[in-house]
């Protein structure tokens, strides 16, 4: 790679539609579109909730009476989000990532009767139903890397080597403390990571050896899950039902490569507005529907 060259990346994660807080992917759109034009789009993973195929049962509440939709119209909502994103944003290609909600589809599908997985298991049948039929990756207009089946991730730049790369998974783990599933997941990779899932919003930095600078994020949410007196009772089990316990965060990601160093910036949204390069970013949405 050319010295003084400069790579620029978002990453995004945990949207979860139709539980997305429409202000903040809002506000997200924005910066990204201003911080650009990004090479890399990283949308690691849980873009989808697809509560319909959730075992978990939704507690009996107004909101989500609201938004209760079938399945196809939760699929047809995230592939319009992410084709708005990159419409704004023009990254030059997007890496893709299942996370644990997107998993549900196979782990209905393998929870089905033998009758019925003979028919699933047909070719044709397969490639209907894959991640990047069924998400339409076709229809978003730019390259897409796809990482293949949840947990997988994939390395940041594209010529760099590993210990140099960022390595960006949705994750599977989620620790009550903020920084504590980043740090392991760096420990484990042996390079700067970021990591969704757990929903909190933290960035650390570590010296290796005097001349490395690992960096781990742990990249938040655009959903309205973990949110205080909005997401109250989406869920029926302790302790997501209360989102004051979560510490769940709103936020995402900037990273810009240059000389050899990774500068990230980890920007945080609350109530539809965000702080970055100077200047207060609001939402443009003047609808009171706050997600969807």
């Amino acid at each position: 790679m050319k010295r003084g060259k400069v790579f620029r990346a978002a990453v995004i994660n945990d949207l979860q539609v139709p539980y997305n807080d429409r202000d903040a992917v809002d506000v997200a759109r924005q910066i990204i579109r201003d911080f650009g034009p990004v090479d890399v789009l990283d949308l690691n993973g849980d873009i989808f909730d697809l509560l319909n195929l959730s075992r978990f049962p939704n507690a009996r509440t107004e909101l989500n009476e609201r938004m209760a939709c079938e399945l196809e119209s939760e699929i047809e909502r995230g592939v319009e989000l992410m084709k708005d994103f990159v419409e704004e944003t023009k990254p030059k290609r997007l890496h893709l990532k299942a996370g644990n909600h997107e998993w549900r589809l196979l782990r209905t599908i393998s929870n089905a009767d033998q009758n019925a997985k003979k028919i699933l298991e047909l070719k044709a049948v397969r490639e209907a139903y894959a991640y990047p039929n069924l998400f339409k990756f076709n229809e978003l207009g730019v390259p897409v890397k796809f990482a293949g089946e949840y947990p997988r991730g994939l390395w940041l730049h594209p010529e760099l080597p590993n210990h140099e790369n960022v390595w960006i998974e949705h994750g599977y783990v989620a620790r009550k403390k903020s920084g504590y599933t980043c740090t392991a997941v760096m420990e484990e990779r042996m390079s700067s990571v970021i990591v969704g899932h757990c929903e909190k919003l933290a960035m650390l930095w570590r010296h290796v050896n005097g001349d490395r600078n690992l960096f781990a994020v742990e990249n938040g949410n655009l959903s309205i899950l973990g949110v205080p007196g909005i997401g109250d009772g989406l869920y029926s089990g302790v302790p997501h039902s209360v989102p004051d316990y979560m510490n769940h965060t709103q936020g995402f990601t900037l990273l810009t490569h240059v000389e050899s160093q990774w500068f990230p910036e980890l920007i945080r949204v609350v109530r539809g507005k965000a702080w970055w390069g100077g200047k207060l970013y609001k939402s443009r949405l003047k609808s009171e529907a706050k997600v969807g």
